[in-house]
């Protein structure tokens, strides 16, 4: 029997998205290139090398030639993927 899974409020699309991904801390950010996939209006799966835990805020920069900047919190990881809630859905 297959595990029961919650549905999500948005559908969510595969994509593969080059990105760059700002965590700052206290006086420095730390900018980085990454994989954006799994996106929907509330968040995205994220993959990058940075050192964010859950509840870190992040702000993600979609290299498409429409540029979009999307602050969210890190929900999950599992090593170096990111489940991102965006803080203001995507319209």
């Amino acid at each position: 029997m297959l595990p029961y899974r919650y549905p999500r409020r948005w559908s969510r699309q595969f994509v593969n998205l080059p990105v760059h991904v700002a965590l700052r801390f206290d006086r420095a950010t730390l900018l980085v290139p990454g994989r954006g996939t799994d996106l929907s209006e509330g968040g995205m799966t994220l993959v990058a090398g940075i050192p964010a835990r859950p509840g870190d805020v992040v702000e993600v920069d979609f290299q498409t030639p429409r540029l979009a900047k999307v602050r969210g919190i890190i929900r999950n990881r599992d090593g170096f993927s990111f489940g991102v809630e965006f803080l203001k859905p995507l319209g």
